[in-house]
C-alpha cells in the first residue's frame, strides 16, 4: 500500500508492503514514510525513514544483534520525467548487527 499528498510546495509520502516466501514461513514487513519540499517542480529536499522487519517463524533469534534494519536521513531529489535520481545521507542501523552508523545511498528510480 502506498500513499502520498501534496500540500503546496510541501510533500508527504507512505508506503508499507508485507511479504512472505511462497515455500518457507519466512517474510518481512516493511515502511517508508517521507516528508519533502519542491525547491523547483522537480528538485525536492526532506527526510526519509525506512524500517524493515523479516519474519521466521521457526527460525526467530539464529543471529545476534537486532531483528531489524532502519535507514533514516536528510534527502534531495531531482527528477526528469518518470526518473529520479536521489540521495540519502543519514543514519543506518543493520539487521543482525549491534553497530550503527552513518551512511550515504544514491538510488534511481522509476516513478508512473
Amino acid at each position: 500500500m502506498a500513499a502520498g499528498k501534496r500540500f503546496g510546495n510541501v510533500l508527504a509520502t507512505a508506503n508499507f508492503a508485507v511479504g512472505r516466501e511462497l515455500s518457507s514461513p519466512e517474510g518481512d514487513v516493511e515502511g517508508h514514510l517521507g516528508l519533502g519540499y519542491l525547491l523547483m517542480e522537480n528538485l525536492v529536499v526532506g527526510l526519509n525513514a525506512r524500517y524493515q522487519h523479516e519474519f521466521e517463524t521457526e527460525k526467530a533469534g539464529r543471529h545476534p544483534g537486532r531483528e531489524f534494519e532502519l535507514m533514516s536521513g536528510a534527502m534531495v531529489g531531482y527528477g526528469i520525467g518518470i526518473a529520479e535520481l536521489s540521495l540519502l545521507g543519514g543514519y543506518y542501523m543493520p539487521r543482525a548487527s549491534n553497530a550503527a552508523g552513518p551512511m550515504g545511498m544514491l538510488r534511481l528510480g522509476l516513478n508512473f
